[in-house]
């Protein structure tokens, strides 16, 4: 016999079955950017369960290479202070944040949810593909004391940041 619950990502509905079936998400991410991985449940109906994010497939208990554990009310353990929970874990978001992305952490994640009793555990799989980022090549100008960089960011604008010994400032030139 198998419940069905319904598990809400980022505006999309995802039925899985709580015998163990995977759920699954592509994400697409820029190098240097902060990107979170989605992953709920239902903490009205469940209470605070424990939650580990791994990287690799999701195996038949724990979680592969685990990289942030939760205890159900706080982070119990996390491989680096780039993982984080931002989310309410006592309301059931376990999602993962990476902060400042590297391509190196492209892969698949998976997030588990233990759920009490035989096979009821929560799980949720994200492959994550971390892209370069622009590069911008970067103009030194230097006038009455102040170095002056330019580095274009679109077709179209300048990203123009004034150094000097005293204070910074950046403002865009179109």
């Amino acid at each position: 016999k198998h419940s069905l619950h319904s598990f809400f990502l980022t505006g999309t509905t995802v039925l899985f079955s709580l015998s163990g079936c995977v759920s699954a998400e592509e994400i697409i991410a820029t190098v240097g950017t902060d990107v979170t991985l989605i992953c709920n449940y239902d903490a009205k109906y469940y209470g605070k369960l424990s939650t580990c994010w791994g990287r690799g497939a999701i195996p038949s208990r724990g979680c592969a290479s685990e990289v942030i554990k939760s205890d159900g009310s706080a982070m119990a353990s996390r491989l680096s202070e780039r993982y984080l929970f931002m989310g309410n874990l006592e309301e059931g978001d376990v999602s993962l944040t990476i902060r400042q992305v590297e391509e190196s952490d492209s892969g698949i994640y998976g997030c588990r949810v233990d759920v009490p009793g035989w096979f009821n555990d929560h799980k949720h799989q994200e492959t994550l593909t971390v892209v370069p980022g622009k590069t911008h090549r970067l103009r030194e100008n230097k006038k009455e004391g102040k170095t002056i960089w330019v580095s274009s960011i679109n077709d179209h604008d300048d990203l123009t940041t004034i150094s000097t010994d005293t204070h910074a400032a950046v403002s865009m030139t179109p």
